[in-house]
């Protein structure tokens, strides 16, 4: 995992995620003021946050977190016996409460695919699951048995498009992205462009979430009316909206960032393309991004748009 290292009071950039490193062939290659250094070595690299202290908490794909303060690495928590890392699968996102240090919040938020069979084959059944779980934190390590699931059963039928990221706004509600599925959990319209998940309203796949920090539904978020139904437990309801739906119409939201300037809560969404583009979009409560009738300005060859 490398870092630039600004000489003046720039934020740190990190890269390295997901095994893509920084490669630079000299120092005349990095923007002026900046130098390339390691920080620590991390197998499978997958998300990191920080504490308030500013230990760097990293998760790892085969499940498990790592904590890098002063130079050092500990490992925090191993969850690898409850975590298919097969395909795109794996511990996936953490995000650190935003009251962390304070009496009652030392909580640690993690993304990640739950083995609840015994098995990630590809004919395992039940098949793995995504789940968004908190967790408490004390010193340096995450007690292993302190697991609240907060969201569970999103599906993962195909093993990729799983999002995976797990973010605070400056509102402290968790925001969560989920990926289509690569195909239709449903089993009603295959998989790729043809996977339509995206637009049911009554499943949590291609969405982005938001949730408060127990699980509950704020008031703000945008289907909270009659028509509209929990799915925390099941990864769906059975008719309507689920009410933690943020936003939707994502093929796979692998990352999103958050402006630490802005006023309020304020924040991308990178999701993934298909075959033409990939999208940067502006999060907006309510919204939805086109998936899978389109990508970008791009109309999708593989589905009607009409």
């Amino acid at each position: 995992m490398s870092r630039w290292v600004s000489a003046g009071p720039v934020p740190i950039l990190f890269a390295a995620l997901f095994g893509c490193f920084l490669h630079v062939r000299s120092a005349e290659a990095l923007p002026n003021g900046f130098a390339q250094e390691k920080v620590a070595d991390v197998p499978a690299p997958t998300a990191l946050d920080f504490t308030p202290d500013r230990r760097m908490l990293v998760t790892s794909k085969p499940g498990q977190l790592y904590v890098v303060d002063g130079g050092r690495r500990y490992k925090a928590l191993g969850i690898g016996g409850r975590v298919c890392s097969n395909s795109e699968r794996g511990l996936l996102g953490v995000a650190v409460d935003p009251d962390f240090g304070k009496a009652g919040h030392n909580y640690v938020y993690l993304y990640y695919t739950f083995d609840n069979s015994g098995t990630c084959e590809p004919t395992a059944s039940p098949q793995p699951v995504n789940r968004v779980s908190r967790f408490t934190m004390s010193g340096n390590a995450v007690e292993s048995g302190s697991e609240q699931v907060l969201l569970n059963n999103i599906p993962s039928p195909a093993g990729n498009h799983n999002g995976g990221d797990v973010k605070f706004g400056k509102d402290k509600l968790l925001h969560v992205s989920v990926g289509d599925g690569g195909c239709d959990y449903a089993g009603d319209s295959g998989c790729g462009g043809t996977n339509d998940a995206s637009r049911a309203r009554n499943t949590v796949l291609g969405k982005v979430l938001r949730i408060r920090r127990d699980g509950r539904i704020p008031t703000s978020n945008p289907y909270t009316g009659a028509n509209s139904g929990r799915c925390n437990l099941k990864g769906e309801t059975a008719s309507g909206n689920c009410k933690e739906t943020f936003a939707r119409g994502f093929r796979n939201p692998f990352r999103m960032a958050f402006d630490p300037d802005a006023a309020g809560t304020s924040f991308r969404i990178n999701d993934v393309g298909e075959n033409k583009w990939e999208e940067i979009d502006r999060a907006r409560a309510g919204a939805d991004y086109g998936w899978n009738f389109c990508e970008g300005s791009y109309h999708n060859p593989s589905r009607d748009s009409t």
